[in-house]
């Protein structure tokens, strides 16, 4: 490994550092991270990229840090089994023409692409589907077709194809790394072909150190470089968990380093000629997956097939499947300079020469990388604070998308909410595990959500109240008559409102209990300040209070008080832990005190306008949060010593006179806003376009179920 230069104060570094800081560096120069810094440039951001040029190979003896894009065939295809990765590509595929012609350099071949496979399988299904889905233009192939249009293919019976003529084919990850680097010099971008060595948090921003003892100030920083983003301090130290000892664990990201090993075979003047009109290739079956890249001239001047394949039918984590997972920084080091398994290059060898019979190999090379995997399918794509992002986790399948993910990176690195794209934010948060455990740290996703939620509520403030006012009031007094009824005669003191919202409740609270102090509690400031100017009058004397907060997470009173009573409607629902919420909340209760809770659970409205939209998010997004968590509540709170009064469903009518009235409301300024934010203007495009088929024009009227939970404290409590 190259030497370190030695830690300095901060002082002294940033009179080293460059003057006017940068407004985002990128750290990793890479398909993703190239792409990024091209798409910063173009927005006019003044940005730094600082990665390693790629050095020849004679030379990696020498070098320690890699990239994957070390190659010249790459598969560029829309049809994919995963509807994200084929949209991501499109887009991708789609601004091909504008790179090149931006830098120069040719890096894209459109020469069509065949996926072979057996129909009835999921991964042939799921593809004839994404590609029916999105319109993309395929054409199917039995196995009498497949023989006909691809002569020098020798496939199974079972077989059959979906042909890709347009839009499809390989790109040199080299040429296109290169374009994406010369495009962005060309708009501004200033580029380092350093290796960083570790990542800084200053007072303004990051200090970002190369190996060499360069130093680069930068107002905010995103990482992309992929399998070695976890090898250096490239995310600091204090974004780790807290440990035992008060130093932080190392922050790394949850990903999964695994082995790619390819066989290049130069072909002879013949084989050339005979597959001259070859697409790219993806076949699986029989236990295997392969991809076959068409003949491609190389800088020796030597035209090359090339081959990667994995097998299931072998321990997932033997080299002899095809993949097998690197778990130090040597074992990834060595991988690349050592060529790979001379075991597996044969079998790659004898696996090429069953698809493409009769090939003759003038010469065959060997060839390594590395494949980077996230816990989630998808690359990380997200803040893991308000300055520092992630773009990491190609999971094999980012070339063909790069340049789309690239525009996601520099979107979220450069957004005031941390997220500029239309596809849905959750599907890409970064996630985090600890150095020594391996655990996963979830509380990024949750801060992620708290802060969207946070924004939605603060957009939807000005209206929320007279879009939601009148609707929601027969359940606000209902549950504020059972509050009245749930506690002891003898019980005084404030009154505490978590997601207090605009202050609906406030208002209610103050003439159902006179004398007593409310105080309401809210993560949106928008809607604590709306709360604030609407009770500041003198006809309050001071009684309604508000504060910004988490409220799930509601923090002791001064001296040790409790709450008289808890009067929380419609907040516990949005919560990422709602059993932890209700948990908190009653232990912040005297005793003799009431809790009442209102919510909407999981199967609130049976026919109605919320329920078709549950259902296309459930349909969308088959993996979101499920309802467990209301089986839960009775036994946790009973656990904090509450005993349940009544627990109970009640149900209003609420009506729109239209759909318009519906969608702009909910979406503008109800709990759609916050869907809005996080799955991105083309889904609820979508989502509108399918509800306004269903409810037309037609006056909407449904009658949802709030559950309500009335619960008191004994007034001798083990609490």
């Amino acid at each position: 490994m190259a030497s370190r230069v030695p830690r300095a104060s901060t002082a002294r570094l940033l009179s080293t550092a460059n003057e006017t800081p940068y407004d985002v560096c990128v750290v990793g120069r890479g398909m993703m991270g190239s792409a990024a810094i091209r798409h910063l440039a173009k927005k006019g951001v003044r940005v730094v990229g600082v990665g390693p040029d790629e050095k020849p190979r004679s030379d990696w003896g020498d070098v320690d840090v890699f990239g994957a894009h070390y190659d010249e065939g790459r598969v560029t295809r829309r049809t994919d089994p995963d509807p994200t990765w084929a949209a991501l590509a499109a887009r991708s595929i789609g601004r091909y023409a504008e790179i090149e012609e931006e830098s120069g350099v040719k890096f894209y071949h459109e020469v069509g692409h065949l996926f072979v496979g057996v129909p009835g399988t999921a991964s042939f299904d799921r593809r004839v589907r994404t590609a029916c889905n999105a319109g993309t233009q395929t054409q199917r192939l039995n196995w009498e077709d497949l023989k006909m249009h691809f002569p020098y293919f020798d496939f199974p019976r079972s077989c059959e194809g979906l042909w890709e003529k347009t839009s499809a084919g390989w790109v040199s990850a080299r040429g296109q790394v290169s374009a994406q680097t010369i495009a962005a010099e060309r708009q501004g971008a200033v580029i380092v072909p350093e290796v960083v060595d570790r990542v800084e948090e200053c007072e303004d921003g990051f200090l970002v150190h190369t190996e060499t003892g360069k130093i680069f100030q930068s107002s905010k920083v995103l990482v992309a470089a992929g399998g070695f983003s976890n090898f250096r301090e490239l995310i600091p130290r204090h974004y780790g968990r807290p440990s035992n000892t008060g130093v932080p664990e190392k922050a790394l990201l949850d990903c999964t380093l695994k082995t790619a090993q390819v066989v290049r075979v130069a072909l002879g003047g013949k084989d050339v000629e005979r597959l001259s009109n070859m697409p790219s290739v993806i076949c699986v079956y029989d236990s295997m997956g392969c991809y076959i890249l068409p003949p491609i001239k190389h800088g020796d001047g030597k035209t090359y097939i090339k081959m990667g394949a994995e097998w299931k039918n072998f321990n997932s984590n033997d080299i002899e499947c095809g993949k097998k997972e690197l778990e130090s920084y040597s074992e990834l080091v060595d991988w690349y300079r050592n060529g790979g398994s001379s075991l597996l290059e044969g079998k790659l060898l004898n696996l090429l020469r069953d698809i493409v019979p009769a090939l003759n190999a003038v010469d065959v090379i060997s060839e390594t990388c590395a494949t980077t995997h996230t816990a989630t399918g998808h690359a990380y794509c997200g803040m893991v604070s308000e300055k520092l992002g992630i773009l990491v986790g190609g999971n094999g399948a980012a070339a063909k998308s790069a340049d789309e993910l690239g525009l996601m990176g520099a979107g979220c690195i450069f957004s005031e909410s941390g997220w500029d794209h239309d596809f849905p934010q959750e599907d890409f948060l970064p996630r985090l595990k600890c150095e020594t455990t391996g655990d996963r740290w979830v509380a990024q996703k949750r801060g992620i959500r708290s802060r969207v939620l946070a924004r939605s509520w603060t957009e939807a403030a000005e209206g929320y109240a007279e879009n939601f006012g009148f609707r929601f009031l027969p359940w606000l007094r209902e549950a504020a008559d059972r509050l009245a009824g749930s506690i002891h005669e003898s019980c005084t003191g404030p009154i505490l409102v978590p997601a207090c919202g605009p202050g609906l409740e406030l208002q209610i609270l103050f003439d159902r209990f006179p004398g007593q102090q409310i105080v309401g509690m809210d993560i949106s400031k928008g809607m604590v300040a709306t709360v604030t100017d609407q009770f500041s009058g003198e006809e309050f004397g001071g009684r309604i209070t508000a504060l910004v907060g988490d409220a799930s997470n509601v923090p002791e009173l001064p001296g040790g008080e409790k709450y008289a009573m808890i009067y929380s409607t419609f907040g516990l629902q949005q919560f990422p832990d709602p059993v932890q919420a209700i948990q908190n909340w009653v232990s912040k209760v005297k005793c003799g005190g009431g809790v009442v809770v209102c919510f909407w659970p999981a199967d609130c409205d049976q026919c109605g306008p919320w329920k078709a939209y549950f259902d296309i998010v459930q349909r969308s997004f088959p993996s979101k949060k499920t309802s467990d968590w209301e089986a839960n509540l009775v036994d946790a709170v009973k656990n904090e010593g509450m005993v349940v009064v009544d627990d109970y469903y009640s149900s209003h009518e609420m009506t729109y006179e239209n759909f318009d009235a519906f969608w702009k409301g909910t979406v503008e300024f109800g709990f759609m806003r916050a869907s809005l934010l996080l799955k991105g203007e083309r889904f609820m495009k979508e989502v509108e376009e399918e509800l306004r088929q269903k409810f037309n024009s037609q006056k909407i009227c449904h009658s949802p179920k709030a559950r309500i939970m009335v619960l008191r404290k004994p007034l001798s409590s083990r609490l």
